[in-house]
């Protein structure tokens, strides 16, 4: 089967695509909200640590613990890196 007749690149290609244009976004959304930086980094912080979270649960089923503090030097220093790009993109805009 070749790769655009396979259902899942056909998804994985529509979610790639959708991303796309929801992140496009984001620079307009940040400016259009009348809040300070600190208060849309809280809430932005918030509701993606319960995404996250709820994610996690879902997916691991009563081991999340163990699986989130297993992810060594490597995988906390992308979620720090992450975490500053996250602060650095908002403050930007304000």
């Amino acid at each position: 089967m070749t790769p655009a007749a396979d259902p899942d690149h056909r998804r994985g290609s529509m979610a790639v695509l959708a991303s796309a244009v929801l992140f496009s976004w984001s620079g307009v959304l940040t400016r259009a909200i009348d809040a300070g930086s600190w208060v849309i980094l809280t809430w932005r912080g918030l509701i993606g640590g319960v995404a996250i979270g709820l994610y996690v649960l879902a997916r691991d089923r009563g081991r999340p613990r163990r699986r989130a503090w297993g992810l060594g030097a490597r995988g906390w220093t992308i979620a720090s890196v992450g975490a500053v790009g996250s602060v650095t993109f908002i403050v930007s805009f304000k």
